[in-house]
């Protein structure tokens, strides 16, 4: 394969001419292709190919139509192949293939391939000389080019063949790097945003040829980026075709990058008042009048008498230090309730006001939507900040020594998903990762561990870059600002810390907050697993990499041979731990499933090999470390990078010695523990949390709140707020500081149809996934419409996935989504949108958060009640508590539970005025069983009960008229 810089130079396309030889031309046809040659190629010189230096290589595009994701087990059934030279097309080769295998359902909705089109088609050992004759040496490139890659490769792999070792170059990750403001990166939408014709998506020529044009426009584009971000990119990037062209864009010489950017001014810290003023409650109703503050900032404003009796009952609540519960339905507007008079108190006052949130939509939105409006109220005084988890932020330090090498080695693709970010990095103001869409934490975990400000790394006051540290900053600005927006995941571990901006609470609003107890019970849980370990160790060996690179050459250091020694104990030690903790499990359960989740109570490890020489080593561990501390000290480098790393790593220490010492005695009063795991794939996590939330909680309200508001659609039960205030603490709180008020939703019971289907099938039954799946395919043939079917389960949601995929009778126009199956959640809430016949299937987040008005979803189907999973530990052992405080879990516990998470389900159908839905229930328990009057009773209007999914279609389709 020619050398990357000859490809690039002047005379690439004579060499790849001869390289090709008669494959430039056309070659020979292999059976069932097609192949076109353009007329004479244009002038390289002025065209897209140079620009600014950067010269767009020739190069190979290629796309697959296949079988499905999986290259080992799934095949090609359309291969597209376009020869870019001088950035523009010279010629094309686009052939089925024959599978040996049916063509799955949905692939043909997908593609339009089916298996008539590739019946007569040859298979892959019949045209793998002509497309390897057309690629030749060429680099390949492609929209997730890799998948591609993997394809062809395990096919010749089948023909014994040698694999491809073309270099490739990526559109979509250059797009990312070209234009990095696009809300997301599929070939069709970087196509659509830069001018690049797709009309027929999901065939392989036109994806070949659409991904081709893409990387010849947007190579150019790169010269756009600063000298110096291209060279750090180039210095960074993995040997490519890419890496080549930036490099070549500036020279091996790094050019001088501009001084620091200059950062907004931060604000003066903000006291709390001794004896705050009062909001104005006058001038809080006025604000919501026609001819209030509200109606001038806001275009199409409306008086809603919901909104404003909450509003005023907020500024009472913050005024007097009370406690308010303000359920509010659909249609109230409870985020500028709250929003407008907490800001004229803290406005008022020159003091905070905080506001929780469960979701990022719901902050999102108080952010980017409803506080500006505030602000042009209240006038450009009025300041507002949101501040997040340590997680969420770049570290300045943890970042240039990632840059510099220093955290061993990354992969190809890690080192490409990194690469937007070093543009992003020189620009942002406040590093905070979700202000970017280019590069996704969830899926590289590993390298944002390596780079976000996790306390244990964190240096503090010996960091070089306290300064300008994008975590401080916000927390600066937090403790400077009227109205600070949080997320209750921030604010349990801000009230667990040594060190926390909050302080003395003051008044504080808690949006979706019955989510409150779940979310503490996530948070302050411990864990122990395989992943904590790995990046535990993972740590450990970065800082002995830098131990051994600062001694190159030099005499050895006893304590750093000691400290690799024990850490070679520790990985075996830690292995032999985990492995004890499944052989309890397999010993005390011997008929456990699979997939196991076991409570443990009062050292269930007792006398565990493993666990006694995994404390061994983790104190020998600390012993190392500490040595190597006075070390460096007697050298007097405490400001070393190597210390710092050293100091983390006995943090890390210090607490997972803890964790463990609290997870395996098991044994603290108020705490469940518990097992969970896989004996078929190999792993076991430990987990402990405190059981009562609600105590914690009301330790909080009593001593470091002024006032606090509750507020979302789903509090009460039947009315009454006592499960909440258990769950919250509230209930040990002084009565007559607490008040509850509903504010009824603002749309008629009228707009939604109600019905309960008397299944002949039971939702514990083995045909039950078949049963839902007719339903859904019964509605989607009855109504051009979008259906939202809601379940409690991830294995019945992909049972009837498989169902509807191989169900012929799903109409041809049908979208079917499924969560964690159809991509991320906000890619398949735009396919949704966008739909006219779909069904979205979702688990757990779908239930909730989800705004679909007017057509984008007219249909809910809830194919189980959505009670809790009855044998997980925490489940077990708060019902056993509710047991022994009321006398029945079920009806204290796990009702009110399953009818919070009803509710909210059937909330997703009707947001707006104008909107007309179906909610409709599968699970016969709602008919059959005494507790299902409950349900039915917890949402406004009547139902209406089915005998058969034929005679509910029909009803439903009277509704609809």
């Amino acid at each position: 394969m020619p050398r990357l810089f000859e490809l690039l130079s002047d005379g690439s396309e004579k060499k790849l001419r001869r390289a090709h030889g008669a494959v430039r031309q056309a070659g020979k046809k292999g059976p069932g292709a097609r192949r076109r040659t353009p007329g004479p190629r244009p002038s390289r010189q002025g065209g897209p190919a140079e620009q600014a230096g950067i010269v767009v290589p020739d190069f190979v595009a290629v796309d697959l139509e296949t079988t499905g994701l999986d290259h080992r087990n799934n095949r090609i059934i359309e291969i597209g192949l376009v020869r870019f030279t001088g950035g523009k097309p010279a010629g094309e080769y686009c052939t089925f293939v024959n599978p040996g295998a049916a063509i799955p359902d949905a692939i043909t909705r997908l593609t339009g391939i089916g298996d008539a089109d590739v019946a007569n088609a040859p298979p892959f050992a019949d045209i793998a000389e002509p497309v390897l004759a057309f690629i030749g040496d060429a680099p390949l490139c492609g929209h997730q080019v890799e998948f591609d890659v993997n394809f062809l490769n395990e096919e010749l792999r089948r023909l014994t063949r040698p694999k491809l070792t073309n270099q490739s170059l990526d559109s979509a990750s250059l797009s990312r790097l070209a234009v990095p403001d696009l809300s997301g990166y599929s070939l069709s939408q970087v196509a659509s945003a830069i001018g690049v014709p797709l009309a027929n998506a999901h065939r392989a020529l036109e994806d070949a040829r659409a991904s081709g044009m893409v990387a010849a426009r947007l190579v150019p584009r790169l010269a756009e980026i600063p000298p110096h971000v291209r060279h750090t990119m180039a210095a960074f990037a993995p040997a490519s075709v890419l890496k080549t062209i930036l490099y070549r864009s500036v020279g091996r010489q790094r050019p001088a990058a501009p001084s620091s950017k200059r950062l907004p001014p931060l604000p003066k810290r903000l006291a709390e008042p001794d004896e705050p003023a009062p909001a104005d409650t006058d001038m809080v109703r006025k604000s919501f009048g026609e001819n209030g503050s509200l109606s001038r900032v806001m275009e199409g404003y409306r008086v809603r008498d919901a909104q404003v009796r909450m509003a005023v009952d907020v500024a009472r609540a913050i005024n007097g230090g009370g406690y308010l519960v303000a359920e509010a339905g659909t249609g109230v507007g409870k985020s500028l309730a709250y929003l407008v008079p907490a800001a004229h108190w803290a406005y008022a006052n020159d003091a905070r006001v905080i506001v929780s949130a469960y979701t990022r939509n719901i902050g999102d939105q108080i952010v980017k939507r409803d506080l500006p409006v505030v602000r042009q109220m209240l006038g450009e005084g009025f300041s507002y900040s949101v501040l997040k988890g340590r997680a969420n932020y770049l570290c300045i330090n943890r970042w240039r020594r990632l840059l510099a090498g220093q955290h061993g080695n990354l992969s190809p693709r890690e080192r490409f998903a990194i690469l937007p970010l070093i543009r992003w990095a020189e620009e942002t103001e406040t590093g905070d990762i979700e202000e970017q869409n280019l590069f996704n934490r969830r899926w590289f975990a590993k390298v944002w561990g390596l780079i976000s400000a996790e306390s244990h790394e964190c240096e503090g006051r010996r960091c070089p870059h306290g300064d300008t540290c994008f975590l401080q900053r916000a927390r600066r600005k937090a403790q400077g600002s009227h109205v600070v927006v949080i997320n209750h995941a921030l604010f349990f571990s801000e009230i667990c810390a040594e060190s926390s901006f909050l302080g003395r609470i003051g008044p504080i609003v808690f949006d979706e907050a019955h989510h409150l107890e779940e979310c503490g019970h996530r948070h302050l849980r411990v864990e122990f697993d395989t992943n904590r370990s790995n990046r535990f160790l993972e740590s450990l060996d970065s800082l002995l990499r830098s131990l051994q690179k600062g001694r190159s050459g030099k005499e050895p250091v006893p304590e750093i041979k000691e400290f690799k020694a024990t850490l070679k104990h520790l990985r075996k030690s830690v292995r032999d731990f985990l492995f004890d903790c499944e052989s309890w499990v397999r010993r005390t359960h011997p008929d456990t499933p699979a997939a196991y989740q076991i409570a443990c109570r009062d050292e269930p490890l007792a006398g565990s090999g493993g666990l006694a020489s995994f404390e061994i080593d983790m104190r020998d561990l600390q012993d190392c470390l500490l040595s190597l501390q006075r070390l460096w000290r007697e050298k007097e480098e405490e400001g070393s990078a190597v210390y710092s790393d050293m100091l983390a790593c006995m943090e890390q220490v210090s607490q997972m010695r803890a964790d463990i010492d609290y997870l395996t005695a098991a044994r603290a009063e108020d705490h469940v523990f518990w097992m969970e795991g896989n004996l078929q794939k190999g792993w076991v996590k430990l987990c402990g949390v405190p059981l009562e939330i609600g105590e914690l909680l009301a330790d909080i309200w009593q001593r470091r709140t002024r006032a606090a508001v509750f507020t979302s659609a789903t509090l009460s039960v039947l009315g009454s707020i006592d499960f909440f205030k258990h769950k919250v603490g509230l209930e040990h709180v002084d009565p007559d500081r607490v008040d509850f008020h509903a504010y009824a939703k603002t749309f008629s019971s009228e707009q939604v149809f109600r019905c309960a289907v008397r299944s002949p099938v039971e939702p514990d039954a083995p045909g039950y996934a078949s049963h839902v799946a007719g339903c859904v395919v019964s509605l989607l043939r009855a109504f051009e419409k979008n259906l939202l079917v809601l379940f409690t389960s991830n294995a019945m949601l992909n049972s009837v996935f498989d169902a509807l995929k191989n169900n012929r009778e799903v109409p041809a126009d049908a979208t079917i989504l499924a969560q964690h199956l159809s991509g991320s959640r906000q890619v398949m809430l735009d396919q949704f949108k966008r739909a006219r016949r779909a069904a979205l299937l979702g688990t757990q987040s779908f239930w909730e958060g989800i705004d679909a008005p007017g057509t984008e979803c007219e249909i809910v189907l809830v194919p189980r009640l959505p009670f809790l999973v009855p044998t997980h530990p925490l489940t077990q052992a708060l019902a056993q508590r509710y047991k022994e405080r009321y006398g029945d879990s079920f009806r204290s516990y796990s009702v009110p539970e399953a009818i919070i998470r009803f509710r909210q389900g059937a909330g997703r159908l009707i947001r707006g005025p104008e909107d007309r839905g179906a909610l409709v229930v599968l699970d016969p328990r709602l008919i059959s069983k005494r507790y299902g009057h409950l349900f039915v009773d917890s949402l406004d209007g009547d139902f209406v009960f089915s005998e058969s999914i034929e005679e509910m279609t029909a009803q439903v389709a009277r509704f609809f008229g």
